[in-house]
């Protein structure tokens, strides 16, 4: 062609002149129409025909550009496809043999076509009631559907019309659902609810609304898909329930892991390719039959050689409970490829991750928000291909008005992976991975302001991930590595991305924020363009440390030192970063949180600061190390700068009258266990205003207090004193003291938790010492064990009534005492000190506790309900008392230590009894006989402790028997608290028979 004329007419105006803008032609001989497509797999031709119609899936970012075409002739040799019109012309595997089109027929000899019948839901536009198939509670029963088209099906807006349904059918092992075609559904596609082990293989479903292939409640197993193929996903208009999801639809909406997704495409829908939407917990009918199951802890059990494209999301896991399973889920050689949105999104969750992945011509290629623990493996990434190029080129500018064909525009560059500023803490979660991954199309020639890797500020306050890890990375072009203007201009300065080879930075190392401080530093290098640094030959070690919630955020931790090489370290103070725990505000884990990310093998001091240079102290400091030790250097070290402590030992409660003098009482300081919250009640102990308020949800719930550790030394002891009212559907609610913690009718106790990092130690600590009150007191001792001294946090807490009774605590006091010679027992005192007294009488023996003959240990009981009904008597080393029964509690301590005798020093307690009162008919509450150490006292011991398996502090040993009054057993068990207090040995056993007439229990040393 040689000339080309130009001929323009205005249509009525013969006679005005026209005036135009310079014209120009261009002749692109890849554009126009094709007539004839050549399928890749020949064989194809023997199926299909003349007349037939076809599906070419979009070849652009919108999947409004796929066509149907109908195919005028067909080369029974070749199998070329002679269309009756041209088509725009697609990317074939010639052009692009990553991302060619698909083709499809979809036209079947057997049809189901919907009679539009319904005049109040006409079908217009997939948006009404045609008809629909179900297959309906067939257990066991093998189906089959082959090779029909359903055209038209489905009800938009009713529960379970589809135009292809398996209902609630438990396993179908043998059934096939292929080769079938669903075009124009008004409700989804082929739903599996219910249902498992069902093969869906080799269908095609376009212009369908709603989620397409789907499995419906979550609890579906066992079910595989394989080469399936939808396209032209569109959004319905009226959706099922208000929580259903279909108005964003997925073509494949997947909500159980443990099925097969194989070679399946998903080439077009207004929402996204493939959807892992998996719950909590399973939903629907299916709860009922499954309901301890948590999808999405649900280890993936094959996805491999999916392909997703002309999508907003290719894949993606959402929603915010995420997917989280037990192991890593491994998408494996999955394509995502010109998405106008992300070609890979994962959320809230972790361990997810791609290996031998294809991405290409995406907004984002992979987008890991809120996530932890994710990788990507040995996969190839391109920002702008150059066939997509060529395709945007031949829309001119069109391809840059709405709606964007363009990802690569003037104001949208395009991204590689993008790595949120989200932290998930603990040394079970790592940070993003990236290893064997190749970069192309993301430099200046390809599309000007794109960057491989960059750092998403997530729209609030996070810390960025200092685990974060590149390896074996590699460049084909002029790509730009990284970029973290985003983050940096959001008040981020904690970016640190380990380059753990040298494959991003030259040598191994850190990139960081320009905003760092740490840029400062002799191995570090400004990239100003980039708002970045690289620090090549610098280790970063991360350390997290906790302080109570309640504290100011204002308040800053101010870090000095120097580095391993005698560098000075740039003084810094960081402020407190936003954690999850801060939103569920006073939760016993909740924790006002900072990050410190400094090289590793320095010595540092913090103090915390609040505006001036005076060190403050926030009450507990909890640090810990985050990754792996030796990670990349050895710890580094920390000191705070602890202020004196001495007024604040002398009450270690905050609060403890709930505010008595403030106008509705104050809960400051406390956190609860396990409950919704804690609140205020009118009226308190002896008249006062307040108390604190807990309604329990079970034996675990309840309040606790984070106490000061400086106070906490193996040379301090400390009475707790509370008062305590229960009450259940509004009346007084008298407990058994008598009661295990598990029991419905069991009373609260007071516990020490201690922790260090991940770490943690219990102990009792307080019993109620009556139960009959409107207001009870409970008392107990707190004597710090060499864990407990060291601890980052010591929490006291009150739990142990069952679900259902509501408890008021109020005037909780936890004061210094003074202790008594440990061979001269005291008593609880009577009233709550405000200083540690000075001396302690200790309590005289009672006279009617006979004293045995020389060298044999004294006795005496040791608490006010003792009411010696029975006879301790001697016989050599061999103590035995005898008593019958009565209701409450009776304790028999020796006051000297147990010298026992022959050459192990043996030693039996024994307690014998002649009868035995039952009441109720559950578990009933036994006897118990412990050994404790020389220096152990009467506050130790005297009262009902946690189930005894917990111990009081000083126990060593226990030995107890329980029955059922209702069957012929008794049990026995026995705890042993390790030498070393690191736990507890437990041994235990029951026979078939009663001891109600009389029988013994003995604890041999």
């Amino acid at each position: 062609m040689d000339e080309v004329t130009l001929m323009i007419r205005v249509p009525g105006d013969e006679s005005s002149t026209v005036d135009f803008a310079p014209l120009g032609f261009r002749y692109d001989p890849d554009s126009g129409l094709a007539k004839t497509l050549i399928p890749d797999n020949s064989a194809v031709a023997s199926c299909w025909a003349p007349g037939a119609q076809i599906l070419v899936t979009s070849t652009t970012i919108l999947p409004e550009d796929a066509v149907v075409a109908e195919v005028e002739s067909v080369d029974n040799t070749t199998g070329a496809l002679t269309l009756v019109d041209g088509i725009p012309r697609p990317l074939s595997v010639a052009d692009d043999p990553m991302a060619p089109v698909e083709i499809a027929l979809l036209d079947r000899n057997i049809r189901f076509v919907a009679e539009d019948d319904d005049v109040d839901h006409p079908i217009v536009d997939g948006h009404g009631h045609g008809g629909h198939l179900i297959v309906f509670h067939t257990p066991n029963v093998a189906q089959l559907l082959q090779g029909v088209e359903m055209r038209g099906m489905g009800q938009q807006g009713n529960l379970g019309r589809y135009p292809i349904h398996f209902h609630m059918c438990d396993s179908v092992n043998g059934s096939v659902v292929e080769k079938n075609v669903i075009r124009n559904s008004n409700q989804r596609c082929l739903v599996i609810h219910g249902t498992d082990d069902v093969q869906i293989r080799e269908n095609v479903a376009f212009n369908t609304s709603g989620h397409c292939f789907m499995l419906e409640d979550g609890a579906e197993q066992g079910n595989e898909f394989h080469y399936n193929l939808g396209a032209g996903t569109r959004s319905v208009q009226t959706t099922i329930k208000d929580d259903e999801s279909d108005d964003m639809p997925a073509t494949f909406w997947l909500t159980n892991p443990n099925n097969t997704w194989i070679g399946n495409v998903a080439g077009g829908s207004s929402h996204s390719g493939f959807w892992f939407e998996v719950m909590a917990l399973v939903r629907g009918p299916s709860r009922m039959k499954f309901p301890d199951m948590e999808p999405r802890y649900i280890p993936l059990k094959l996805f491999t050689n999916n392909t997703a494209h002309s999508n907003i999301k290719g894949l993606h896991t959402y929603p915010q409970t995420g997917y989280r399973p037990t192991e890593p889920a491994i998408f494996k050689n999955h394509k995502s490829y010109r998405n106008r949105g992300d070609g890979v999104f994962f959320h809230a969750g972790g361990k997810v991750g791609l290996d031998g992945a294809w991405l290409a011509d995406n907004r984002i290629a992979v987008n890991v928000d809120e996530d932890h623990s994710d990788f990507v493996l040995n996969s190839k990434i391109v920002g702008v291909t150059g066939p997509y190029k060529r395709i945007i080129e031949s829309y001119g500018n069109a391809a840059y008005s709405y709606p964007w064909r363009a990802n690569c525009r003037d104001d949208a560059p395009v991204s590689g992976i993008g790595v949120d500023s989200f932290y998930q803490g603990g040394t079970k979660a790592v940070g993003f991975r990236a290893e064997g991954v190749t970069f192309a199309g993301f430099g200046p020639s390809s599309c000007p302001g794109s960057h491989a890797f960059f750092a998403n500020s997530a729209g609030y306050k996070e810390f960025f991930d200092p685990r974060t890890t590149t390896k074996e990375i590699t460049f084909e072009d002029d790509s730009t590595k990284f970029d973290l203007c985003d983050s940096g201009s959001k008040y981020f300065d904690d970016i640190a991305i380990h380059d753990t080879d040298g494959s991003l930075i030259g040598a191994p190392g850190f990139i960081i924020s320009n905003l760092s401080s740490l840029t400062s530093l002799s191995q570090c290098s400004e990239h100003p363009e980039v708002c970045a640094a690289s620090c090549a030959g610098l280790c970063l070690r991360t350390m997290k440390i906790m302080i109570p919630v309640h504290t100011s955020p204002d308040m800053q931790l101010e870090i000095s030192g120097s580095l391993n090489n005698g560098e000075a370290l740039p003084v810094q103070r960081i402020s407190s970063r936003h954690h999850k725990s801060i939103s569920l505000n006073m939760r016993e884990w909740s924790h006002r949180v900072y990050y410190l990310t400094l090289p590793s093998a320095g010595q540092y001091a913090a103090k915390f600061v609040q505006g001036g240079n005076e060190a403050l102290w926030p009450g507990y400091a909890d640090a810990a190390f985050e990754d792996k030790p030796g990670e990349c250097g050895p710890d580094y070290t920390l000191a705070f700068e602890v202020p004196d402590a001495t007024t604040s030992c002398e009450q270690l409660i905050y609060i403890g009258n709930a505010g008595d003098d403030i106008a509705g009482g104050d809960t400051s300081g406390w956190y609860v266990m396990m409950n919704d919250e804690v609140s205020i009640a009118q009226g308190g102990a002896d008249g006062t205003a307040y108390s604190f308020f807990i309604a329990s949800l079970g034996h675990w719930c309840g309040i606790g207090q984070y106490i000061d550790t400086r106070c906490v030394t193996t040379q301090s002891s400390y009475m707790l004193t509370a008062k305590i009212k229960l009450t259940k559907d509004g009346a007084p609610f008298v407990c058994n003291l008598a009661a295990w913690s598990s029991e419905p009718d069991s009373c609260p106790k007071a516990s020490i938790k201690a922790s260090n990092g991940s770490v943690s130690e219990h102990d009792g600590l307080g019993t109620m010492v009556e139960s009959d009150k409107e207001w009870n007191t409970m008392t107990g001792v707190f004597h710090p064990n060499d864990f407990q001294a060291n601890a980052g946090t010591v929490l006291v807490y009150f739990t142990g009534v069952a679900a259902g009774i509501d408890m008021q605590i109020d005037e909780v006091s936890l004061v210094p005492i003074t202790l008594a010679p440990s061979n001269a027992p005291h008593s609880p005192p009577t009233s709550n000190p405000t200083l540690a007294p000075t001396t302690s009488s200790p309590t005289s023996k009672p006279t009617d506790i006979p004293t045995g003959a020389s060298g044999v240990p004294d006795f005496y009981p040791g608490n006010a309900l003792f009411s010696p009904d029975g006879l301790v008597t001697f016989n050599n080393d061999v103590v035995t008392f005898s008593a019958q029964s009565h209701g409450s509690e009776a304790v028999l301590l020796s006051s000297k230590p147990h010298g026992g005798i022959g050459d192990d020093s043996a030693l039996e307690i024994k307690v014998t009894y002649t009868d035995r009162l039952f009441f109720g008919s559950g578990y009933q509450a036994g006897l118990a006989l412990f050994f404790a150490p020389q220096d152990a006292v009467v506050p130790d011991l005297n009262y009902n402790d946690n189930m005894y398996a917990a111990f009081e502090n000083f126990v060593v040993s226990t030995v107890r028997d329980r029955q059922y009054p209702t069957i012929d057993h008794t049990w026995v068990a026995m705890h042993t608290r390790l030498p070393d207090r690191s736990g507890v040995a437990y041994q235990s056993g029951g026979d078939g028979y009663q001891m109600l007439a009389g029988g013994v229990i003995k604890l041999r040393r």
